[in-house]
């Protein structure tokens, strides 16, 4: 097949999963691929999360006493399916999200429709399960949000100044 480009061609587009945090009164769907959800502690500081390892010894966050918070991840498909993300819903929403769960259905294949009673992060969550679920071994195998964290959380740290 012919090139479009003379000389090189441009690099290929990576994928980039994104975290994706409900936080408007308009409705979004996700079709869940993980099997559970994903938990981690994070410190928030400002606008920013950083990782907790709950442990004053190894994270000097908890040692200076930044505040933390448990947040859950499930790996989904949004935009009917076109993008991969990882859902970030705090643990009253996990449990609302199991509460509605029928008994013997997991995660994995799960259709929800979230969103917020007002904008931002202080409104308080609205969660349906649609009955139409899909088939486990049909949809794209689950990931853990690690790597993507991760590069979050080292992106723009704020540069050590020198005298």
């Amino acid at each position: 097949m012919p090139s479009n480009y003379d000389g090189s061609p441009p690099p290929v587009s990576q994928s980039r999963t994104l975290i994706v945090r409900v936080n408007t009164t308009q409705t979004q769907e996700f079709l869940v691929l993980s099997r559970v959800p994903y938990g981690q502690w994070i410190h928030w500081w400002g606008r920013r999360s950083h990782e907790c390892v709950k442990d004053k010894a190894f994270c000097q966050k908890c040692a200076d006493s930044w505040p933390d918070k448990w947040k859950g991840y499930l790996h989904c498909l949004t935009d009917c399916g076109r993008t991969e993300c990882f859902l970030e819903l705090t643990k009253t929403a996990i449990e609302a999200i199991e509460a509605k769960m029928i008994d013997g259905q997991g995660w994995r294949g799960m259709r929800v429709r979230i969103s917020r009673t007002s904008g931002g992060a202080k409104g308080r969550y609205l969660i349906d399960l649609l009955e139409a679920r899909a088939d486990p071994e049909k949809i794209p195998q689950p990931r853990d949000p690690v790597d993507v964290l991760r590069y979050l959380w080292n992106a723009k740290k704020t540069p050590v100044q020198t005298a």
